[in-house]
């Protein structure tokens, strides 16, 4: 079993309840971004297998968060920045 496997089937129950650091958040806007991901979600591909994936990243990266936890935090972030830009019209 990889250690990014492990990581990912092992995160911590306690980190749900963590709030997101700057960092964290970076650096998931910063996997979710990147050609790969954004090339996957468009292809129809399973958003749970890409999700995964993503934590498994962040893990690699030091930020135990499981995939579900990626998602949601994904799906808060581009309804705040909707909203902000439809504040801005």
């Amino acid at each position: 079993m990889l250690f990014a496997d492990w990581i990912s089937n092992h995160w911590l129950a306690d980190s749900s309840k963590m709030a997101w650091g700057d960092g964290e958040t970076e650096a998931l806007l910063e996997i979710w971004g990147s050609a790969e991901i954004q090339e996957n979600l468009k292809g129809g591909n399973k958003n749970k297998s890409i999700y995964k994936q993503i934590s498994q990243v962040m893990a690699s990266q030091g930020y135990l968060r499981s995939p579900e936890q990626c998602q949601s935090r994904v799906k808060r972030l581009r309804a705040n920045f909707r909203q902000f830009l439809e504040g801005r019209q």
